[in-house]
């Protein structure tokens, strides 16, 4: 466990997953890994997010499926998480996105510092597992709400 919390840790935690394929529900870096996993492992090792009992995470963070229930995964997100305005995002931060036609955010992404400028964002795809890219605008477009995760704000306030 690194417990650090601080912005560059999480983005360099997020960072260390990279590479690691696509698994619905896994959290083993290296192995397999969802979009919630990713953001839930990186929080954890950091300690920048509370542990979750299987008694809290019921039904969302351990029981979901392939789409997830947008007002429920809000729920959830809120309960551990802390929503805050677009224009306040920092590497560290994370971003709640919709990733289909029917516009309803099931997808979550942790932003970083883009090496050549702006932000970037580190996510695990379906068909690609975990990855970073630049902050494009059909990305960024996707955007419904951005999360911090509470041990940041706590680092940040201190």
């Amino acid at each position: 466990m690194i417990a650090d919390p601080t912005r560059a840790a999480v983005v360099h935690e997020a960072r260390t997953w990279i590479g690691t394929p696509f698994h619905h529900q896994a959290r083993v870096k290296g192995a397999g890994v969802d979009c919630l996993g990713l953001v839930w492992g990186t929080g954890e090792t950091c300690a920048v997010m509370p542990a979750v009992s299987a008694t809290d995470a019921k039904p969302f963070w351990r029981f979901y499926g392939r789409r997830p229930n947008p007002a429920v995964m809000r729920e959830c997100l809120a309960k551990f998480l802390v929503e805050i305005p677009r224009d306040q995002v920092q590497p560290g931060d994370m971003a709640w996105t919709h990733w289909n036609e029917v516009r309803m955010p099931i997808h979550m992404s942790i932003f970083a510092d883009h090496p050549q400028g702006g932000l970037s964002v580190i996510h695990a795809m379906w068909d690609m597992g975990v990855v970073e890219h630049v902050l494009a605008d059909a990305f960024n477009d996707r955007i419904v709400a951005c999360w911090r995760y509470p041990g940041l704000v706590k680092a940040e306030a201190a």
